[in-house]
């Protein structure tokens, strides 16, 4: 009898320990699936290109998910940005990746797909993959058992097939796909002068690289068709530098060893070429970098010069020749791995390796 009593005290004993404990786990899980099927509440993250396609197909997304963390990838990239998502979702709730506007790179097919089966490792986690590209459809085979894929070469714009695909969910309301045909609109006529506000404004935030945190915030601002003391700011920096001379806009630069260079922003108005011999004419250059509106660089020695530039382009993973090649703003870590890096840090390695 005694040790019975000793025993029903010491179950008493551990439910007075083990109550708060399973009261905490109880009201987690009530949380849990209250949140999950009665609220029905999920996690959205957008990664999207950052050109003015994938910009109004984040916006139009915006429309549906105004809560959704915006991400920029490039094809080389991807994965990458991929592991950032993971890395910042909320555990345990569901969770949906909406890939925009980003053709597939066969280069990185298998990095790719890891990320992927990583990123969407519980059942939570769902993936579409929406583009336009041709380059995307090579991909499909390897992609389509991890992401629910969207893609169709012969739309104009992959904005059209995110909104297709939300009214096809029945996500939108007839309000709402008023409002996804005004920023469809700006895709059509962006040289009216409510497209030219927002395609400037937009070219001059990815331009401006100490910007770079603030494009989710243009974003949103063009969900929602409301112009911002940012978005103004923006567009007179715009303003006052095509204003500006030639020789005032271009700063510079000088490696350790002493070539002289600098970085041409190429905005897609003209020839590029003749533009690049007269930089390297008139500012007596030994190369030339061009960054494009996509993000990526180009690099150009001056016949004339000395400099070798084969240290960058294998720092770099250049596509092309020693002399001239095209490159993403990345640094070789190993033979297999980069890290994507800005353009001031990678301006300040173009002057230690040169």
């Amino acid at each position: 009898m005694k040790t019975k009593r000793n025993s029903t005290n010491l179950c008493k004993e551990d439910v007075a320990v083990y109550n708060p404990q399973l009261t905490s786990l109880l009201k987690y899980t009530y949380l849990y699936l209250l949140i999950r099927f009665k609220l029905q509440y999920r996690q959205t993250s957008i990664v999207t290109h950052t050109d003015f396609d994938g910009a109004i197909s984040a916006a139009i997304l915006l429309q549906k998910y105004p809560q959704a963390k915006i991400y920029y990838a490039r094809p080389r990239t991807l994965y990458l940005t991929l592991y950032v998502v993971k890395k910042e979702r909320a555990p345990d709730i569901p969770h949906d990746i909406f890939i925009l506007d980003i053709p597939f790179d066969t280069d990185y097919v298998t990095r790719l797909v890891k990320a992927i089966q990583d990123t969407r490792r519980d059942c939570l986690t769902e993936v579409t993959w929406i583009d336009h590209h041709e380059a995307t459809m090579l991909g499909t085979e390897a992609i389509q058992k991890y992401a629910q894929l969207c893609i169709d070469p012969n739309c104009p714009h992959t904005a059209y097939l995110v909104q297709r695909l939300l009214y096809k969910r029945s996500d939108l309301s007839e309000e709402a796909f008023h409002q996804t045909n005004l920023l469809l609109s700006l895709l059509e006529h962006p040289k009216t002068e409510f497209g030219t506000y927002w395609l400037t404004v937009l070219r001059e935030a990815v331009r401006s690289i100490q910007l770079c945190d603030r494009i989710e915030e243009v974003l949103r601002s063009i969900a929602r068709f409301q112009q911002t003391d940012l978005t103004d700011a923006l567009y007179r920096r715009h303003q006052e530098r095509q204003s500006e001379s030639p020789q005032k806009r271009s700063a510079i630069y000088f490696t350790q060893r002493g070539y002289r260079f600098l970085i041409f922003h190429f905005q897609g108005e003209g020839e590029l070429y003749p533009k690049v011999r007269e930089l390297m004419t008139c500012h007596q250059l030994d190369f030339l970098l061009v960054s494009f509106q996509d993000g990526t660089l180009s690099a150009y020695k001056n016949q004339r010069s000395t400099v070798n530039l084969m240290p960058l382009f294998t720092l770099v993973n250049g596509k092309g020749h020693d002399y001239a090649f095209h490159f993403t703003p990345q640094l070789r870590l190993t033979d297999e791995f980069f890290r994507p890096t800005n353009l001031p840090d990678l301006l300040l390695k173009v002057q230690e390796v040169l």
